[in-house]
């Protein structure tokens, strides 16, 4: 799994979640990788970062600590 944040310039976050597999069950030890896309603005282009990993745990939950500054899920 990938999750892709855009950065802006509200507080750092810590993502969480649940991976469910296509019957709806939780997966358990499913790889989730985080990643940060900021827009040039210059080349009207993303630059893409890694910001975390982690893996799902048998309820197939995860949770991911990032400082990377991301925009705020309350539309501000």
């Amino acid at each position: 799994m990938v999750v892709l944040a855009v950065l802006g310039a509200a507080e750092a976050k810590t993502l969480k979640g649940t991976v469910t597999g296509p019957d709806g069950t939780p997966v358990d030890g499913a790889a989730v990788s985080v990643y940060a896309a900021q827009l040039k603005v210059e080349s009207l282009a993303f630059e893409v970062q890694p910001v975390g990993q982690t893996t799902t745990c048998s309820s197939g939950l995860f949770s991911v600590e990032t400082d990377v500054q991301m925009p705020s899920s309350e539309g501000g």
